[in-house]
């Protein structure tokens, strides 16, 4: 059974957050826009940018860049793309994603990092593959999608660890991450909405007492990374994606059991997250992690907000809360991060385009300087073409859908 950290405990840390809210943060001049608009923008610049008709798959190189030959993705790539595509409801090319993935799965029901098929597999990665599938089926009704899900995550519950608990980050691996035992726990709810097992909510349950009882920092409510099961070694760095995931691991766990305990519990983790201050946000008032990680705490606040039922006056006002900071950090990435008017974006707005930085700089100034990343040019070549990015492209296109759903 789920149990909740000490009611003390949430007061305590709630009266601190009441205060982190009204903090002051920079003026800065933010684009007004239309989401919906900078969703099917991203979405199409992801699909017109990366998607490969001779290898029916999407590449993980700028075919723009010169040299630049098809390269298969990493599947964790795809399924960020994959959601967004099932965000569309375009059914073509959701079936088209759906097929890219299945070049990466497994005999035995695993979908690898690679289109290798071998043993380097990841839980968090398939946890987001099921999610996919899972979106896919509502949207096409095809059983077969249903079937894959089902079968992802017979394999997913078999990572539970026995001796220290939590979902073992990689297939059989020693150490526990905090974003595979959420990941885990989301996939769990996620499926159990079409597919309806007591079990499923129970494992997410199982999850989240873990993840709370082991992982959780006290100082400031927020998730450690993992730890190691065969030493007890945590590791102490903290990422949007796992409170991103566990907000909305709750607020499922609410709709499916009418427990408000879960509420309680989501809206302080929401105030630690999205408050205003703490590990989250930069020197420049705005949340600190790249889109690839960022964009499931979007999505965290939007289920809670839309699945989530507030009881009182209190959590409804933390509900509007968490969603203004959404809506304000969505306004910063498509203002700031973004590459031109094209639709594609980049994760560093001080590691790209002089361009990009440049417009950054005159808004924040002092909060950053330029330090120009091989990565994001073709060829490596910092004085030349900027390398658009696939993860990043889709990341974005599902933080603006979450924002739609604001």
């Amino acid at each position: 059974m789920y149990s909740l950290p000490s009611l003390l405990q949430i007061l305590s840390f709630l009266i601190l957050a009441s205060f982190s809210v009204a903090a002051p943060l920079l003026k800065k001049d933010l684009a007004s826009y239309d989401p919906n608009s900078a969703f099917q923008s991203a979405l199409n610049a992801t699909w017109s940018t990366f998607w490969n008709y001779q290898y029916n798959s999407f590449s993980a190189n700028d075919p723009t860049c010169q040299g630049a030959e098809f390269t298969s993705p990493v599947v964790w790539d795809i399924a960020v793309a994959g959601r967004a595509l099932t965000d569309s409801g375009d059914q073509a090319k959701i079936n088209a994603a759906v097929q890219n993935l299945l070049q990466y799965r497994r005999t035995d029901g695993w979908f690898s990092a690679s289109t290798a098929k071998d043993g380097d597999v990841y839980v968090d990665d398939n946890s987001q593959v099921l999610w996919v599938f899972v979106d896919a089926f509502k949207v096409t009704g095809n059983q077969d999608y249903l079937d894959v899900a089902q079968r992802l995550m017979v394999l997913i519950r078999s990572q539970w660890n026995s001796q220290s608990g939590g979902v073992q980050w990689k297939l059989d691996g020693d150490y526990i991450a905090s974003i595979s035992t959420s990941e885990a726990a989301l996939a769990a709810v996620r499926l159990y909405e079409v597919s309806p097992d007591p079990d499923l909510v129970y494992f997410a349950q199982d999850c989240l007492n873990w993840l709370y009882s082991n992982l959780q920092d006290p100082a400031d409510y927020l998730f450690y990374d993992g730890l190691t099961a065969s030493t007890g070694v945590v590791n102490k760095g903290k990422l949007t994606y796992t409170v991103g995931t566990a907000l909305s691991t709750l607020a499922y766990l609410n709709k499916f059991t009418g427990s408000n305990s879960f509420i309680v519990s989501a809206v302080a983790l929401g105030y630690a997250a999205a408050g205003g201050k703490g590990a989250f946000y930069g020197s420049n008032g705005y949340w600190n992690n790249q889109l690839q990680y960022v964009h499931l705490l979007f999505a965290g606040i939007a289920d809670l907000v839309n699945i989530g039922v507030a009881a009182n006056s209190q959590q409804s006002a933390a509900f509007g809360n968490f969603a203004s900071e959404a809506k304000r950090n969505g306004a910063y990435i498509y203002t700031y991060l973004q590459l031109g008017n094209s639709g594609n974006y980049l994760s560093s707005v001080t590691s790209g385009p002089q361009s990009m930085f440049s417009k950054y700089a005159t808004a924040f100034q002092g909060t950053g300087s330029y330090s120009p990343d091989s990565t994001y040019f073709c060829g490596g070549n910092v004085s030349g073409a900027v390398s658009r990015s696939f993860m990043d492209d889709s990341s974005a296109a599902q933080v603006f859908y979450e924002i739609t759903r604001l």
